[in-house]
């Protein structure tokens, strides 16, 4: 991936969420989980408040 959206995405990304980490690696090329686990912490409360209606507010766990 290229350099520059990985650094655009940590400064973006890095303001909203501490876990977890967003390091080049991951970001690079992420697994499942961590993509699971960034979204989550989007969604949470506090960060994305009145952006997520019915279904789409449902958390279902990954195995």
């Amino acid at each position: 991936m290229n350099g520059a959206v990985v650094r655009r995405t940590q400064e973006s990304l890095g303001r909203v969420i501490r876990k977890p980490p967003l390091t080049d690696r991951l970001l690079s090329k992420p697994p499942f989980r961590y993509l699971h686990d960034v979204i989550g912490e989007v969604r949470r409360p506090g960060v994305s408040s009145g952006t997520s209606t019915g279904l789409q507010c449902g958390h279902w766990p990954v195995t």
